[in-house]
């Protein structure tokens, strides 16, 4: 077997000077009816999902608006039933009250000075 039979060295083809490649002056490729007509129904289906979902956005914005609306409505009705609870436990613990509630219920009665003894 002989080596380098077939082998030629390398040389790059070079232009003569002062002369170029021309260049097509249009796009090289027009574009089909067919591709122009898939490329617009698809883009027109785009904005259509596009407007859906900002249909939907909108109007689950409009929902969650209205439901902290009652929600507000229901916590400022919930704060002031809360501040009505706390006055009637502040009447119902105070000392008079329940001194009054222990005489007539139960019949006690705060005991005078002789009553108490205490062994110490």
């Amino acid at each position: 077997m002989m080596t380098n039979m077939n082998v030629r060295s390398y040389r790059p083809q070079t232009a003569p000077v002062g002369v170029r490649q021309r260049v097509a002056r249009g796009s090289g490729r027009a574009w089909s009816a067919e591709l122009v007509q898939r490329m617009g129904l698809w883009l027109l289906a785009i904005l259509v999902v596009v407007l859906a979902a900002g249909q939907f956005m909108q109007w689950r914005i409009a929902t969650v608006s209205e439901q902290l609306d009652q929600l507000e409505k229901v916590r400022s009705e919930l704060g002031s039933s809360h501040v009505d609870l706390l006055a009637t436990r502040a009447k119902l613990a105070s000392r008079q009250r329940v001194e009054a509630v222990a005489a007539v219920k139960f019949g006690l009665l705060e005991p005078t000075r002789g009553q108490v003894h205490r062994f110490f």
